[in-house]
C-alpha cells in the first residue's frame, strides 16, 4: 500500500517556479552539507547514498561534481525510472538499508522523515544511516518545520506523520550515537530571518481550502497548492558520526 501511494504522488510534478525555488534550495544546502572539515578521502570524490531521491536531481547535481551516489527508495516504480535514465538505485527502505558498514562518507535525506510514522522509525533510520557511514561521515536532513506549518503540516501531504522540529531531530540524533553540527532554518530557498516571516505571514494567510483539497487537477488552484510547500519552512541538520 506505502509503495503504491508514493508511486502515484511521483507523477505530480511541481511548478516551474517552483522548480526554481528547489534548485536554488538545493544549490545552498550543498554547500553547507559539503563545506567543513574534510567530509571523504583526499581525493575529494565522496560516497554518497540518496534516501528517498525523487527525480534524482540530488543524484545528478552530486554526480555532476565528481562524487560517486547511489539512490534507495521504497517505490519500485521509480526506482525502475532511475534506472532506465542511468543512475545507481536499489529499492529498499530506509529503515532496512541494504548496505555495508562504514560504506559512505555522506547519506542525505531529502524531505524523508516526515513520512515516517514514529519516533521509533525514525530513530532507526538515523540507526542504520549511522551504521552505513564511515566515522566522520555526515548525514544531511531536510523537512517540514512543524513549528511553522502546524495543522497546515497534516493537510498539505496527507502521507506526512513525524511532526519534526530542531529540538527532537537533534534528540533523536543524540539517541542514535551522532552528533548534530549544523542547523539552518529555510523558508523555501531563503535563509534570512526577514523572509522567514515573510514567508510565514503569507502560508498562514493562504486560503485553507488549498491545503484542504488534494484532488486539485490543473488551473491555477492546483499551481497555488503545489507552491505552498516551496515557500514553507524547512529544517536542514547535518549530522556526523562521531570518529
Amino acid at each position: 500500500m506505502q509503495e503504491a501511494y508514493y508511486s502515484h504522488f511521483s507523477e505530480r510534478r511541481a511548478t516551474r517556479a517552483g522548480d526554481a525555488l528547489n534548485a536554488r534550495f538545493r544549490s545552498d544546502a550543498r554547500r553547507l552539507i559539503l563545506s567543513g572539515p574534510k567530509a571523504g578521502p583526499e581525493s575529494g570524490a565522496l560516497r554518497i547514498l540518496d534516501v528517498g531521491p525523487g527525480r534524482g536531481q540530488w543524484m545528478d547535481e552530486l554526480s555532476d561534481l565528481g562524487h560517486k551516489v547511489i539512490g534507495l527508495d521504497l517505490s519500485r516504480d521509480l526506482c525502475q525510472l532511475l534506472s532506465k535514465q542511468g543512475r545507481p538505485v536499489v529499492q529498499a527502505s530506509g529503515t532496512a538499508q541494504p548496505f555495508l558498514q562504514d560504506q559512505f562518507d555522506v547519506i542525505i535525506a531529502m524531505h524523508l522523515v516526515e513520512h515516517l510514522e514514529t519516533y521509533s522509525d525514525v530513530l532507526e533510520f538515523f540507526c542504520q544511516c549511522r551504521m552505513a557511514l564511515r566515522p566522520g561521515g555526515r548525514l544531511a536532513i531536510a523537512c517540514p518545520n512543524y513549528l511553522a506549518w502546524r495543522e497546515y503540516f497534516y493537510d498539505v501531504d496527507n502521507s506526512h506523520h513525524y511532526p519534526a522540529t530542531s529540538y527532537r531531530l537533534n534528540q533523536v540524533a543524540k539517541d542514535a550515537g551522532l552528533t548534530t553540527t549544523k542547523v539552518q532554518i529555510y523558508a523555501g530557498p531563503f535563509r534570512s530571518w526577514p523572509v522567514r516571516v515573510l514567508c510565514r505571514a503569507i502560508l498562514w494567510a493562504w486560503p485553507r481550502r488549498l491545503f484542504a483539497e488534494r484532488s486539485w487537477r490543473g488551473g491555477p488552484w492546483e499551481k497555488l497548492h503545489k507552491m505552498a510547500p516551496a515557500i514553507s519552512e524547512s529544517i536542514l541538520l547535518v549530522i556526523e558520526r562521531p570518529t
